[in-house]
């Protein structure tokens, strides 16, 4: 349960950290521009910041479930991205054919890339919550049928 909870308060600051320097710094100027006609005066935070919450929950369980089956560098970032693909597919795809957003191919690929260090970064930090205990885990299993 502590590794959960890690892992989950790690996403919820990693997320906002690279949110923020993407969105607000970085490439402010850029979204403000590509979607000038429907964005808020102000984002509602609250709104953001339950979606963080629950994709903390969800990937932090789901890394607790089936990372340990196949403890590796790449498996963290094939399991991270795999369900960052979700996310990233709706932000690049169904925001811009919902709302005014032009052109469409700088704000999806602003979006994809977004996701990739985004889902990336994450896999990495998870594949050090859940890696060593996964491996620890492993070898004493080994050693008890040994």
């Amino acid at each position: 349960m502590y590794r959960i909870l890690i892992a989950c308060i790690s996403y919820i600051v990693l997320t906002f950290v690279i949110a923020m320097t993407w969105n607000m710094v970085l490439f402010r100027d850029i979204y403000i521009s590509l979607a000038a006609s429907s964005l808020r005066p102000e984002p509602i935070v609250p709104l953001g910041l339950l979606t963080v919450v629950i994709e903390a929950v969800a990937l932090s369980l789901l890394f607790h479930t089936f990372y340990r089956s196949a403890p590796s560098f790449k498996n963290a970032l094939l399991l991270a991205l795999s369900v960052g693909t979700f996310n990233m597919t709706y932000a690049a795809f169904t925001v811009p054919a919902k709302f005014l957003i032009s052109p469409v191919w700088q704000y999806a690929s602003l979006e994809l890339a977004f996701g990739i260090v985004h889902y990336g970064l994450a896999g990495i930090a998870f594949f050090f919550i859940f890696g060593k205990r996964v491996t620890q885990d492993v070898r004493a299993i080994d050693g008890a049928t040994s």
